[in-house]
């Protein structure tokens, strides 16, 4: 369990809060963390798709690995490019609901 709470403080999803007098840590839910970071992953999109173009360029003579690389590719590069816009959906729609 203290494995998956560092990383999910790591990450900042959650926050330790202590109270004075108790030595028990507490931690609470992080607000809006979730779709933030899900947003910062644009760039890690983008180097995950070169990173796979190289591997589907390196692979042309099996065409099974070239084309699912090049697919990953184009995968990861549309979601480098929707992403943002994707939040900008998702906070308009949640500020609607409100």
């Amino acid at each position: 369990m203290s494995s998956a709470v560092q990383y999910l403080q790591r990450v900042h999803f959650i926050q330790r809060r202590t109270r004075p007098g108790d030595r028990r840590d507490r931690y609470e839910l992080a607000h809006g963390t979730f779709y933030g970071s899900i947003a910062s992953n644009a760039t890690i999109y983008e180097r995950m798709a070169d990173f796979v173009t190289r591997i589907a360029q390196e692979g042309q003579a099996d065409p099974a690995v070239h084309e699912r690389a090049t697919e990953m590719a184009s995968f990861f590069r549309f979601l480098a490019k929707r992403m943002p816009q994707l939040i900008e959906e998702w906070e308009a729609d949640a500020r609607a609901a409100d």
